[in-house]
């Protein structure tokens, strides 16, 4: 294999990574998004950051779940012992 052969090879494989890394990213910003946030940030963080920028995402709290569901209602009675 020549030196050419192999650059050729390498800018491929390059192409195809970052293709699918920005997939990758958006995908994760429509999660973003379903959860309330849409700002275009959402898609920069994991595109840049890949692992990082996926796992922030999935830890963001969802603004769209109403109150009721997440927050659990706790007895003012106690208990008889």
């Amino acid at each position: 294999m020549f030196d050419s052969d192999l650059a050729i090879i390498y800018f491929i494989l390059g192409v195809v990574v970052l293709f699918i890394n920005m997939y990758l990213a958006y995908q994760f910003y429509e999660v973003a998004k379903e959860k309330g946030y849409a700002e275009t940030k959402y898609f920069v963080i994991p595109f840049i950051f890949t692992i990082p920028g996926y796992l922030l995402i999935i830890a963001l709290p969802n603004k769209n779940a109403p109150i009721s569901s997440t927050v659990k209602k706790v007895s003012k009675d106690l208990p008889e012992l």
